[in-house]
């Protein structure tokens, strides 16, 4: 039956209150339990079954709270609950006197108030422990004759006392304990949430910095390359060989710039918005594809590319997002090669261990100086006075890899080359 009311509470949205609103149901279960063992046992060490039967309106406030709880009107069947035991207990108590120490559960109902509401509604839990605070001073202070009274014989009282001290202090014990509980939640709830605070923040500023260059470097890089053209147009109009060939190469190298530029855009969008595409594919087709579609890219043709992959080794990740970073990496080392060496190379190998693949892209090329490796993968950052490019590239490729869970590192030398290497999972996240 617990089982059953606890799928009802599970609709319940705050956590919090989720866990107080299970904790009614078992201190509803625990005074159903307690009654009808009070009733028995005084009736067997009393021997007193007359007047009203107090165990049995406990059970009918008992059954009324719970079909509350499960008609899902969980706020009011804790008013109803602990309004009705406070009353209850003084008629109780000044049945059997307070030498049976049944005027200590007034402790427990103040105790589960307390416990059974939370900070939005402290002012209420509040209130109804001070109605139990009242309500046990008036019981020790006025007789109230209308409700007839039975003595106890000193052993009887003692039991009644044993029993009913022993059980005020389980109660009360299981509340605060359930209290420290929902605290420490409360306070693990709040750092978790200032942790992502935090997080976004950095995120948000990391964000707000990168669109601050973003837009600076973006309306410059577009615009260069159309006020080229429009000059080299001007020119052509105003010469007699308006076919000039260096005129048009120049305006088709600065249209292929803005083309590049616009595509490195729309890779940077698509990967900071959409999920990554995860399925499994073999890596050596996905290189070999890349290296065919570098066939015509210019000076291509000088640069021997190695391929030191295995045919069956396969990979779970987005195919077309690691296109993008193996793409950028090898175009980069035929941009930078060192054409006074006698055999430029550009080498691609992998391995796999039993968590990651790694990749490694190396060439022999001009290399990178010290001053520049730790920036190459900041936007816009240019690390060569001979790149063409937006210096968006590494930064993709970096943003890529990250997206998908795995890690980008570069090592270069000056006039030796550089090695890019992606350690990327090898399996598929459960």
């Amino acid at each position: 039956m617990l089982r059953q009311f606890q799928t009802v509470i599970d609709d319940v949205q705050n956590p919090l209150e989720r866990k107080r609103a299970s904790m009614l149901i078992y201190l509803v279960f625990a005074q159903t339990i307690l009654s009808v063992g009070l009733f028995v046992l005084v009736g067997i060490i009393v021997r007193d079954y007359s007047g009203p039967h107090f165990a049995p309106i406990l059970i009918v406030i008992s059954g009324v709270t719970l079909l509350l709880i499960w008609k899902g009107k969980y706020r009011i069947a804790r008013v109803i609950d602990l309004i009705a035991l406070n009353v209850l207990l003084l008629f109780l108590s000044q049945r059997l006197g307070s030498q049976s120490g049944v005027n200590y559960y007034y402790v427990a109902t103040a105790a589960s108030s307390l416990a059974l509401y939370g900070y939005e509604e402290w002012r209420t839990g509040l209130v109804i422990a001070t109605l139990s605070l009242v309500l046990f001073i008036v019981d020790g202070t006025i007789d109230m004759d209308f409700i007839p009274q039975r003595y106890l014989s000193s052993s009887q009282a003692g039991f009644l006392f044993m029993v009913n001290s022993t059980m005020t202090f389980v109660i009360s014990a299981y509340c605060i304990v359930m209290m420290h509980k929902l605290n420490y939640e409360s306070e693990k709830g709040l750092l978790e949430t200032q942790k992502l605070v935090e997080m976004q923040i950095a995120e948000l500023k990391k964000t707000n910095s990168e669109l601050d260059r973003f837009v600076y470097s973006a309306s410059h890089d577009l615009r260069a390359p159309l006020s080229s053209i429009s000059g080299l147009i001007t020119i052509m109009q105003q010469e007699k060989g308006a076919n000039n060939p260096l005129y048009i190469s120049l305006m088709k190298d600065r249209v292929k710039a803005m083309d590049e530029f616009i595509r490195e855009i729309v890779d940077y969008s698509r990967n900071a918005r959409l999920e990554p595409e995860m399925k499994k594919f073999r890596l050596h087709e996905l290189i070999d594809e890349i290296v065919n579609s570098l066939t015509y890219f210019e000076n291509a043709d000088k640069v021997s590319i190695e391929v030191h992959v295995s045919e069956d080794l396969d990979l779970y990740s987005d195919k077309e997002r690691l296109r993008i970073v193996l793409n950028n990496l090898m175009t980069n080392s035929i941009k930078y090669a060192d054409f006074s060496k006698e055999r430029p190379f550009i080498q691609v190998t992998a391995s796999r261990s039993a968590q990651a693949v790694l990749l490694e892209v190396k060439d022999n090329g001009i290399g990178i100086t010290d001053a520049h490796t730790a920036r190459v993968f900041e936007m816009f950052y240019r690390a060569t006075e001979r790149s063409k490019g937006s210096g968006l590239g590494l930064y993709i490729a970096k943003e890529v890899v990250e997206k998908l869970g795995g890690k980008l590192a570069m090592h270069s030398e000056v006039n030796v080359g550089s090695c890019f290497s992606i350690e990327l999972p090898a399996f598929r996240a459960v």
